[in-house]
Order: C-alpha cells, then structure tokens, then sequence
C-alpha cells in the first residue's frame, strides 16, 4: 500500500491537480 502512496505522490507533482 506504501508504494501506491509513493506513486501517487509522483504522479501529483508530474500532474499537480488543483
């Protein structure tokens, strides 16, 4: 589950969402 947190976290600052 810690993994998908630290992919997720990529992806936000790769996609910044508002």
């Amino acid at each position: 589950m810690r993994y998908t947190f630290e992919k997720v976290k990529k992806v936000a600052v790769a996609y910044p969402v508002r």
